[in-house]
């Protein structure tokens, strides 16, 4: 049943990366789990991705309004 729902999961991202051979980008801490399953790959990884990028628009977006 886990083979089944890794696979129904990552497949699917594999079509896309070979489709279109560009680097994919893990986040959070649950992707963790499936980082094993895409071996030679451009991935990037960062658990906090997302929270970072938030405060790099909100750091921006406050220097327009000063």
């Amino acid at each position: 049943i886990n083979y089944a729902i890794f696979n129904s999961i990552i497949l699917p991202i594999l079509n896309l990366y070979y489709k279109y051979k560009m680097p994919l980008y893990f986040t959070g801490g649950d992707s963790k789990l499936i980082l094993n399953h895409f071996n030679n790959i451009d991935l990037k990884y960062d658990k906090n991705m997302i929270f970072k990028s938030m405060k790099s628009i909100i750091k921006k977006e406050e220097k327009k309004i000063s």
